[in-house]
């Protein structure tokens, strides 16, 4: 799933959440995605705020846990 995918993603949660009356439960069901990162997502807006909520990458860093260095 693309970035942009799973910010749409994200956004549509925590709309569903405050324009209606769905449980979390409901709104993981109808995202398809799991009751846990619902509330992950939940809980980390809450702590952010909404200016926050910016799409990262997923995975490590290119070059990063390398043991040689690129000249060696």
């Amino acid at each position: 799933m693309s970035v942009v995918a799973r910010e749409l993603l994200r956004r549509q949660a925590l709309t569903l959440r405050r324009a209606t009356v769905l449980t979390w439960t409901k709104i993981a069901k109808v995202c398809g995605v799991s009751i846990s990162t619902v509330m992950k997502w939940s809980r980390w807006l809450a702590g952010q705020g909404k200016e926050t909520f910016v799409p990262r990458g997923r995975g490590s860093m290119h070059g990063s846990g390398r043991t040689l260095t690129f000249s060696q």
